[in-house]
């Protein structure tokens, strides 16, 4: 039997040959899925799970490092790599960061044939037994709304590619981002990734174009359906809306909202060049939010701002006893800002049209948002517990625009599908972790809870955006930060409420 110890180093060889055998049984699997009946195409994907799972002989050193390389860089490619961008070669369409996702779940997977591997990572997972508990009742809670849908291929696809894109992310990393380093790199990765987003969205927005919708390489495509939603969502009330690498604006304005505070962080734990370039990073993140057009942005972004400066203010005061000066005037510019604000609420310079919307367009589209409520609020009553299967929500209760059926709200549409039972496990699970960030940051001195509480912000970011979006694309996101939130790195003192 071959021994080794979690983390040691793989020879270079055996990574080469576990990542080309991991791609050549990939692709084994997708032609099975795109040839084969389902049923024979789901037997043959979990075929090598009972070996993976229950070997006990042969152990070897799980390749951390690859997959943390592999985690990392696909999540910046999935930030990056234009979404209405896609390679098709006669079969489904090919990204360049869902081909790398596929292979770090291939390379995941088959790490777990390690019983080393293994055993830790089931250590892990028994730490965080209670959130994995909470993310395996919603997908349940997601599968057994499939089970009454109308369009059973439809609903399964659904939570399959949910499951897979985004519920994975949890645990896998868990397993692999063991140390606050490892955590630091990937999050630092994310800075880089908005600052770069930020600089294509100020040079899109000069241009007055989206700006990789003309490239053309051999195999690819853009599709036309998004290219006709791109130009009518391109324009309102006369400015300009950039999504930078997003399919759509408000993909952008709620990506923003996300890595704002994380910026926030490295500006005030980082030293020298990198504060510098998070700085820079800040304000490069915050023109993109702006530069979006969404109201969505103008909400979720000072909010961020503001929550960020009172966790800091609250760790300043723990550490030192003291909220220094700078605190004091960002204290005092909150409550004068409040206050402005409700003056001018109160004297009519500023008006309901912020909410209702300030031009024909932005009003026009509160109100297909609340017929859509008024719409969808009776369909849920109607079938209160699983809804009626994920994907339907748009048919169920949408609005017909000039392109399609459409649903604005993640949580009516989340409700329609799968049930108030699905939006209420739903609710516990992000808002759950989004209270537990906010609380060890503002009671511990520990950088890392800094990040937890930092990351905590971002989570109610992309809550807030959710409000009026019900486009999934980002969910990937959201999960990173369930599980930046709840890790417990070895280097960690863990707390109570720590294994929850």
């Amino acid at each position: 039997m071959l021994q080794s110890h979690r983390g040691s180093r793989v020879h270079p060889f055996a990574i080469a040959l576990f990542t080309v055998l991991g791609a050549a049984y990939l692709l084994l699997v997708g032609l099975a899925i795109a040839i084969l009946p389902p049923a024979f195409a789901l037997i043959f994907g979990v075929l090598p799970l009972p070996f993976l799972l229950t070997n006990r002989i042969f152990d070897f050193p799980a390749p951390e490092r690859l997959l943390r390389s592999s985690f990392a860089l696909s999540i910046v490619l999935f930030l990056l790599w234009p979404r209405y961008l896609s390679f098709n070669f006669g079969g489904p369409d090919l990204v360049p960061a869902r081909l790398l996702y596929g292979l770090l779940l291939v390379t995941w997977f088959g790490a777990l044939a390690s019983p080393s591997f293994r055993k830790a990572t089931l250590k892990t997972f028994s730490d965080r037994r209670g959130w994995l508990a909470l993310l395996a009742a919603y997908f349940l809670i997601r599968l057994a709304s499939v089970v009454g849908s109308e369009a059973f291929g439809l609903s399964a696809y659904q939570v399959a590619n949910e499951l897979l894109t985004a519920g994975l992310i949890v645990p896998i990393f868990y397993s692999v981002f063991n140390t606050n380093a490892n955590i630091q790199k990937l999050l630092w990765s994310i800075v880089l990734a908005g600052a770069i987003i930020g600089v294509l969205t100020v040079v899109e927005r000069a241009l007055g174009r989206t700006l990789f919708a003309n490239v053309r390489l051999p195999g690819m495509t853009v599709d036309s359906e998004w290219l006709y939603a791109a130009i009518m969502e391109k324009s309102r009330g006369g400015s300009y809306r950039a999504q930078g690498t997003f399919s759509h604006p408000l993909l952008l304005a709620e990506f923003s909202a996300f890595a704002l505070p994380i910026c926030l962080y490295f500006c005030a734990v980082a030293k020298g060049v990198r504060r510098i370039l998070s700085a820079l990073a800040v304000l490069l993140v915050i023109i993109a939010g702006a530069l979006s057009g969404s109201r969505a942005a103008f909400a979720a972004l000072p909010i961020g701002l503001v929550m960020c400066a009172t966790i800091l203010m609250c760790r300043q005061w723990l550490v030192n006893r003291q909220l220094g000066v700078a605190s004091v005037i960002l204290s005092l510019s909150f409550v004068v800002g409040i206050f402005g604000i409700a003056l001018l609420w109160l004297t009519g310079t500023i008006d309901s049209s912020l909410v209702s919307g300030r031009t024909y367009a932005e009003a026009s589209s509160t109100n297909t948002r609340l017929d859509m409520l008024a719409r969808g609020i009776p369909k849920i009553l109607e079938h209160p517990f699983l809804g009626y299967g994920p994907g339907l929500s748009a048919y169920i209760a949408g609005v017909k625009n000039s392109i399609a059926l459409t649903i604005d709200s993640y949580y009516l549409s989340l409700a329609i599908d799968s049930g108030l039972l699905g939006l209420g496990v739903f609710a516990l699970l992000f808002i759950g972790a989004l209270l537990f960030g906010l609380k060890r940051a503002i009671s511990s001195s520990d950088d890392f809870d800094l990040m937890r509480g930092m990351v905590a912000v971002s989570l109610l970011g992309m809550l807030l955006v959710k409000a009026i979006l019900s486009t999934p694309h980002n969910a990937p996101l959201m999960l990173l930060g369930l599980a930046l939130i709840t890790a417990v790195p070895k280097n960690s003192v863990p707390v109570r409420g720590d294994n929850q």
